[in-house]
């Protein structure tokens, strides 16, 4: 019905690794789109380096005690004999003062006689790993650079630098997974493990390095350059990685996973997690387990976000979180270190981040810790240090997971999935707190909840500082949700005392005239339908099972107790999908007994109307319902006649002669659950379903576990229920009490193929009104039986391979703007013949990003090479402080010689280093001329000014003024009316609007004067791009900085095609720029615009050129393009090679806000008393005409023809030019 369209059937998909069908299909390489901005570049230049011999660390090297190789710890053998805390501690002090440094020979380097041990790992496998030489390229503005490389304990690494200018900006860290063992009072938190294994700032002041540790250990470098920076590691062992949108699953499982180093690193985009390799063996799905766990920590970020710099809440993170795992967790079971970015995980706690079913179920204790970095300044009506994480917990529960699924009528969830739903925690007023959240995302919605934790965050609307704490936050749910919230304060633990302490609350709360809050919840519900007509979900589904089931929409309600703040509800009625109504047929109030939907796969979705009698007004919840397969049907007959036999009680039975008394249409075991009658009655109970092993055998061997009598029937067609007509099916019978399989009858060896279905039905018939019984297997004789598995039973033939690749899909959260191009937005004409002449006095500020930058003392820097160097944190900053006098009023002026005529209609005027502190704005005037005479000169004792003439004119004339008006440092480049030529440029500035430093008035600070074209593109395409280029003759690369970890490099003959569509005027190609580059030849609709070989950037090539062989993502070609028509783009190598990595053109961005497909809010009167598949067609519709995105989400939903059709593409991301 209306959101059948937004959410797909809920199947609990077991993640069986032996299914070959099993692979992610939600996460993914990138390819369309921009999935991965910032990847490093990393080539494998040599292997079979010789391995050096190392030497064991002699007893007593490092310590005035020996200590006996046998007796150090590593996980799961503590210290003991010679080795003690106090030896242990000592030793590693004196290991770390010895090698953390950058000259280690291998001489003095010993090997650690449990190193390996402390990974999970053994000498011998270390021992054999090959030893390489790797070329490493560092992606800049990401904060975290692990290069997947492993030092050998006791070996030398060698690091060169392929330019001596990057040395001094490096430094090595290892282990940083590892914390160091603390104590308490002198005992040691762990026996388990050596006590410290990391080293930390290791400077790489040299060109080349040289590193190691008795303990070896996995490398990671903290780079601090805005550009790359390419070195050469020598001598380590590569270990198992894997970076989110850019390695294929099975990339993996073939490949990247069977490397030899003990830690393995993966990399979401927005975490970094390391862990022992033994952890993650044979894990299947990471494409999908990376992308949860990258849109789960977005979601936290854009809801809340952490306050690590310079993060913020709606683009890409650039100071990325870390997740160790490790044999020691220094606080608690796992623990969140808030202020230094990362968690500390024991190894076993993985499965939670790498088994998709696990992570569908209840990850909460990782996700959790994760959002211990987001509780900053919210949420602070109480404390909420073990509280608000968790609210943020259910917010990504909400939106792409499953947890909320196996609630049943009663609630039936456990530990903290109770709060996934608002049925379950509706009446528990805990002072613990979270209720209050949870009731309000389940009663609101996730857009709703999301504004109002910002809000708070923020302190809007209603600040703190006037309204309290509990006020405040009180008031800003009252506003962002339309509902007086005053008493659901109350209700959780905040009285009036405390809400209205200070004055003007409660005002404040009455001038809003909004209506009391009255929740009202259902088992059955997923959602609401406010009273705005817009519908929201934050539940998945309510299992039913594939056959008739009975729902109690007036027993399954919940209200609050206290009627007069909270409102009395009845049960009204339910609306149905249009063509559904005659499947519910009312057996009583609020009862109803629902024929499920043929295909088990479809979503059934009804709207319960609840009535507050207090109000007259009236809820709408949500509710749907999934088939859930993994169930069987028990049936029991009560009170039965006495039988001789169980096959007369049977008989009697199928003929009619007993009642039916008890049914179980969820159950999931084949079993009969013990059961008695009060009077000793006889009873008789059926169960039947499907069973599918798991395993193909010939010598299945079946048993019966009884009281008193049983009966198995196991077949390959379905069984009729006749005990007569399904004789041969019959392989167990038990016909007296036996409470152990061994004891009981056994089956013949049956031959059972692993998917197959078996149809079953096993029965009790029990004389005394007390047992039960089970059937257990076994396949080979040396093993003891056990009850057949829960996860073998079916209701119906559905083959899981259908299940698999139509199971619920979470509603993802993307990371914005890592397709948006942030290179030079300016092509300068040559400047290398300027000269800034005439300017006001100031110094030349270098680095002026850090803080307030620091002055060129060398005074070989002018403010000529200031403005013409390309870079934007040297300017040239005029005098503006006492203690550094004298400082300079307006106007300022600045003349500048060009050296030669130049044609132009844009002037840049670049924006200061640290807009925060000495920014501009303000009025400026431009002149442009070819002369810089002086206009008014003195003749005898008058003053004569030279008239103005166009053909012999100054900068010095009114006429000369190409611009005047308002600048401001934002948007720097000034377009002028028309094009104007000269030699000589004046800019005057008059005042400045900005305060600078410690309240300084602010003067004037400039990085760059340019004059050339803007480029307005923005929008990043890869050349992974399969919709709109082609590529002939490019062979791939990932030895550079490339987006989607790939560059295309082509030689003589290669050809790339682009296709754009109409409405695009601009394209930029981006690529490696280096002093062998080749040459190529631009066309555009077959006709030649221009060339590919000059540097265009030149200042910011030559930049990135000091530290890397190549300026990656460089900007190789810009060229116009008619936007009234489809474009045809073609790159044609005529000479040497050239690595391309996408291109930009003049398309908008989408973000947070404005992409119409993140919110999947419906709007109910759009779609008021359409039917299922109606609306399935105007929410798919409308996503691809406003959104443009080709949706393969819909999997579950019966759509139109028409609509059908949309969908026969394969996985298709965000991408406006593919779907235009």
């Amino acid at each position: 019905m209306f959101f059948l369209s937004i959410l797909l059937a809920l199947i609990n998909c077991s993640d069986d690794l032996d299914k070959n069908y099993v692979r992610s299909i939600f996460g993914h390489p990138g390819t369309d789109e921009v999935t991965a901005d910032i990847v490093y570049g990393f080539k494998i230049l040599q292997r079979g380096l010789e391995k050096p011999n190392t030497t064991i660390l002699p007893q007593g090297k490092f310590t005035k005690d020996h200590i006996k190789p046998e007796d150090y710890p590593y996980p799961g053998k503590a210290f003991n004999n010679t080795c003690n805390w106090e030896n242990l501690r000592n030793e590693s002090t004196a290991i770390k003062a010895a090698y953390n440094r950058n000259n280690v020979t291998q001489s003095e380097l010993y090997r650690h006689p449990v190193a390996e041990r402390q990974y999970y790992s053994t000498e011998e496998a270390l021992k054999k790993a090959d030893r390489v030489k790797v070329c490493f390229v560092s992606a800049p503005k990401y904060n975290r650079h692990t290069p997947a490389v492993f030092l050998p304990p006791g070996e030398i690494v060698t690091i060169e630098f392929s330019n001596s200018d990057s040395a001094g900006k490096v430094f090595a860290n290892i282990n940083q997974q590892m914390f160091p063992v603390g104590e308490n009072n002198g005992v040691p938190k762990s026996k388990m493990r050596l006590q410290d294994l990391r080293f930390e700032s290791i400077n790489l002041s040299n060109k080349t390095n040289t590193i190691g540790t008795p303990y070896g250990g996995i490398l990671e470098f903290d780079v601090r350059s805005d550009y790359s920076i390419e070195m050469t590691i020598s001598g380590v062992i590569l270990a198992p990685f894997f970076k989110y949108g850019v390695h294929s699953d099975d990339e993996w499982e073939n490949e990247l996973s069977k490397l030899p180093g003990p830690i393995a690193t993966m990399d979401t985009g927005n975490m970094i997690i390391m862990v022992p390799f033994k952890f993650v063996q044979g894990i299947k799905r990471m494409n999908d387990c990376m992308k949860f766990y990258r849109s789960a920590y977005q979601i936290s970020q854009s809801t809340a976000r952490d306050t690590y710099s310079p993060n913020s809440n709606f683009n890409r993170p650039l100071n990325i979180l870390r997740l160790h795992f490790d044999s020691y967790v220094p606080y608690g079971a796992a623990v969140a270190f808030v202020g230094a970015n990362y968690c500390q995980f024991p190894p076993d706690w993985i499965y939670s981040m790498i088994r998709w079913d696990a992570i569908q179920d209840n990850p909460w204790g990782i996700v959790h810790e994760m959002n211990h970095h987001h509780q900053s300044n919210w949420a602070l009506t109480q404390e909420a240090g073990e509280m608000s994480n968790n609210v943020l917990n259910l917010i990504i529960f909400a939106q792409t997971n499953q947890a909320s699924s196996p609630r049943t009528e009663e609630g039936g969830l456990t530990d903290w999935s109770v709060y996934t739903t608002l049925f379950q925690k509706l009446n528990d007023n805990e002072s613990y707190g979270l209720a209050r959240y949870s009731t309000m995302l389940h009663y609101f919605g996730l857009e709703k909840m999301k504004e109002f934790i910002r809000a708070d965050q923020n302190d809007t609307y209603y600040p703190r500082s006037l309204y309290g704490n509990a006020g405040a936050e009180m008031l800003r749910a009252s506003r962002i949700f339309h509902k007086n919230m005053r008493y659901h304060w109350n209700f959780h633990g905040t009285d009036d005392s405390v809400l209205f302490s200070y004055n003007g609350t409660e005002k404040a709360l009455n001038e809003l005239h909004v209506e009391d809050f009255h929740p009202v919840a259902s088992a059955y519900g997923c959602g609401f339908i406010g009273e705005d007509d817009i519908g929201y979900l934050t539940a998945r589904p309510f299992r039913i099972p594939p056959t008739k089931y009975e729902l109690d929409f007036n027993r399954t309600m919940r209200q609050r107790l206290n009627t007069e703040w909270f409102g009395d509800f009845e049960f009204l009625k339910i609306t149905t999908e249009k063509g559904r109504e005659k499947a519910w047929v009312e057996t009583g109030y609020g009862k109803y007994l629902l024929t499920p939907k043929e295909n088990i796969t479809e979503i059934e979705e009804v709207i319960a109307y609840y009535r507050d009698k207090t109000t007259k007004k009236t809820t709408r919840i949500i509710c749907q319902f999934i088939q859930y397969n993994y169930v069987c049907q028990l049936e029991r007959y009560e009170n039965i006649s006495k039988y001789q036999t169980v096959f007369d009680a049977y008989r009697a039975i199928h003929a009619g002669n007993e009642t039916l008394t008890y049914t179980l249409n969820k159950h999931t075991s084949v079993n009969s659950p013990n059961y008695q009658l009060p009077d000793g009655s006889p009873w008789f109970s059926i169960t039947k379903g499907i069973i599918t092993p798991t395993e193909t055998s010939d010598n299945y061997v079946f048993a019966v576990q009884a009281d008193d009598m049983g009966l198995f029937y196991l077949s390959e067609k379905p069984l009729t229920g006749d005990p007569d007509l399904d004789e041969p099916s019959l392989i167990n019978y038990q016909n007296s009490y036996n409470s152990d399989y061994n004891n009981g009858n056994h089956s013949n060896p049956v031959s059972l193929t692993a998917g197959k279905f078996y149809y079953f039905i096993f029965v009790i018939f029990n004389t005394a009104g007390n047992g039960g019984g089970s059937m257990g297997y076994r396949i080979r004789d040396n093993e003891s039986f056990v009850i057949i598995p829960k996860e073998w039973i079916r209701s119906k033939p559905v083959d899981d391979k259908v299940l698999f690749e139509r199971q619920y899909r979470p509603d993802f959260e993307k990371i914005y703007l890592l397709d948006k191009y942030d290179g030079p937005n300016f092509i300068a004409q040559d400047s290398s013949t300027w000269n800034v002449y005439k300017h006001p006095l100031g110094d030349v500020i270098v680095r002026s990003n850090d803080f307030q930058g620091f002055k060129d003392e060398t005074g070989k820097l002018t403010i000529t090479d200031a403005w013409t160097d390309g870079d934007p944190t040297t300017e040239f900053r005029t005098k503006w402080w006492a203690g550094d006098p004298p400082i300079q009023e307006f106007p300022h002026v600045y003349e500048i010689d060009m050296g030669k005529t130049h044609t132009f209609s844009y002037v840049n005027i670049g924006r200061c280093g640290n807009p925060q502190l000495f920014d501009l704005e303000g009025d400026i005037i431009i002149s442009v001329a070819p002369s810089n005479f002086t206009t008014v000169i003195e003749k005898g004792n008058e003053l004569t000014t030279i008239p103005y003439s166009k053909n012999n004119y100054s900068i010095n004339h009114t006429e000369a003024i190409v611009f005047e008006g308002h600048y401001v440092s934002t948007q720097p480049i000034i377009k002028l009316s028309k094009e104007h030529s000269g030699r000589y440029m004046k800019i005057i500035v008059l005042n400045n609007t900005k305060i600078w430093k410690d309240n300084h008035r602010g003067r004037t600070s400039i990085s760059a004067v340019e004059v050339g074209v803007p480029v307005n593109a923005e929008k990043i395409y890869p050349l992974t791009n399969t919709k709109i280029l082609k590529r002939e003759g490019f062979n791939e690369t990932r030895a550079g900085v490339y987006y989607n970890g790939k560059g295309y490099t082509g030689k003589k003959g290669s050809k790339l095609t682009i296709t754009l569509p109409k409405g695009r005027s601009e394209i930029g190609l981006l690529g490696d720029y280096h002093s062998d580059i080749g040459t190529a030849i631009v066309k555009i609709n077959d006709k030649e615009s221009g060339t590919l070989h000059d540097s265009i950037e030149k200042g910011s090539d030559k930049r990135k050129l000091k530290y890397s062989s190549r300026a990656y993502k460089s900007l190789l070609y810009y060229g116009k393009v008619d936007p009234q028509k489809e474009n045809k783009i073609t790159v044609e190598i005529t000479d040497g090679k050239i690595t391309l990595t996408g291109f930009i053109t003049d398309e908008k961005v989408l973000t947070y806000q404005t992409d119409p497909s993140r919110n999947k809010d419906i709007n109910f009167k759009i779609i008021k008393g359409s039917n299922s598949g109606t609306i399935a067609a105007i929410v798919i519709v409308v996503l691809l005409v406003v959104a443009l995105v080709a949706v393969g989400v819909f999997l579950y939903i019966k759509r139109p023809p028409f609509i059908e059709r949309l969908f026969h593409r394969e996985k298709s991301e965000n991408n406006v030019i593919a779907t235009a």
